[in-house]
């Protein structure tokens, strides 16, 4: 494992290789090595889905995992001995589910899922009018993979009513971005 600017890099294994240390299982690290900041653990297994597990005593722990290309992929604070077994994670993918009621009033919910691409980035939720002006900024914070909903009440950042009509929501992380329609009446 080689460490720069707080980030921990391992060498992708292939899954099957000579740089087993038997039983299909990898030593990356030493011991149960402790680390300040998340490692990327990574088998290219050619595409075959799969989980990491780590050796804990004399049990195997199921790490949550994910598809990257032909690569399984796993964080992880703790070295030690892993293995690639049973595929028991589903890769999510980011998706903006719309938001309910439409139309609505006073309020409404917009759903989304924050897949395993945008896991633990910072995410943020804003509604505009039609002129493409900023309304209200809803979430502006990292988010964990997973499902999301987020109420708007129908105010703007400064808490004053907005009037009838068609808003724009825009889920963003990076330069990827979503975004959905929605109209208010009052």
């Amino acid at each position: 494992a080689e460490c720069f600017e707080n980030r921990v890099f391992i060498p992708v294994f292939d899954a099957g290789s000579k740089d087993s240390i038997g039983d299909g299982e990898y030593q990356f690290g030493y011991g149960s090595t402790e680390l300040k900041v998340p490692a990327e653990i990574s088998f290219n297994t050619r595409g075959k889905k799969g989980t990491v597990y780590r050796k804990e005593g004399e049990n195997w722990l199921a790490i949550p995992s994910f598809m990257v290309g032909d690569r399984v992929v796993a964080k992880t604070r703790k070295l030690g001995t892993f293995k690639i077994g049973k595929a028991i994670y589903d890769e999510m993918k980011t998706d903006l589910l719309g938001n309910y009621p439409n139309p609505f009033n006073p309020s409404t919910t917009i759903a989304f899922n924050i897949g395993d691409q945008w896991d633990g980035q910072g995410i943020s939720l804003n509604i505009y009018n039609i002129k493409g002006q900023l309304v209200r900024r809803l979430l502006n914070k990292p988010l964990k993979r997973g499902h999301y909903k987020v109420n708007w009440n129908g105010l703007n950042d400064y808490n004053s009513a907005v009037t009838s009509g068609v808003y724009l929501y825009r889920l963003k992380s990076g330069k990827q971005i979503m975004k959905g329609k929605m109209i208010l009446t009052r």
